[in-house]
């Protein structure tokens, strides 16, 4: 059996995805709380029997989504962009993206969540408290955690990226006022 739902009380489940054996031959598994209704937790299987399929790594702790943006500026960022976009990522990340999403575990961080983030940062998203990001800012965080979580995918750490299902405010385009002929003989 690759794995089994066990209900624990009202509202609360058990799942247990079976890994395989060991090296020693030791049966392995993987076992998750699930709160909500017993559809939830056949979802929360069926996801984790598609990323073992996958190959990808069922992780066996909750790496939050600010330790991961950490590492992405760590590990991919730093050695992969000049040093002046580097200092960018990382001010956005550190003041913005992390403190906002990083309590999120990361397996658990859905469209939602970045969705929620970018309505209270084009309302009062500004360090100085003095009002809300622009929506060109709100569109390049959202560039930010792209592809960071397409990072993530490569790394097998998400089966999808959150941040692809999200729609980030579009920045208002100006109306440029071209000058009249008199205007630019003056």
């Amino acid at each position: 059996m690759a794995g089994h739902i066990t209900k624990r009380s009202p509202g609360s489940w058990t799942v247990v995805l079976d890994l395989g054996a060991d090296q020693n031959g030791k049966r392995r598994q993987l076992w998750r709380a699930c709160r909500g209704t017993k559809k939830d937790a056949q979802r929360l299987l069926t996801q984790l029997l598609h990323q073992r399929d996958n190959g990808i790594e069922v992780p066996p702790g909750r790496l939050a989504t600010g330790d991961y943006l950490e590492l992405w500026l760590r590990d991919y960022a730093k050695p992969s962009v000049a040093p002046k976009t580097y200092r960018g990522y990382a001010d956005i990340v550190r003041r913005h993206l992390a403190p906002a999403l990083g309590a999120v575990p990361l397996s658990r961080l859905r469209p939602q969540h970045i969705q929620a983030y970018f309505g209270k940062a084009t309302e009062s998203g500004r360090l100085d408290g003095k009002g809300g990001l622009s929506a060109q800012s709100v569109l390049h965080h959202h560039r930010i955690l792209h592809a960071a979580f397409r990072q993530a995918i490569k790394w097998q750490l998400l089966s999808v990226n959150p941040a692809a299902a999200v729609e980030p405010p579009r920045p208002q385009q100006k109306e440029l006022r071209v000058l009249h002929l008199d205007e630019v003989t003056r």
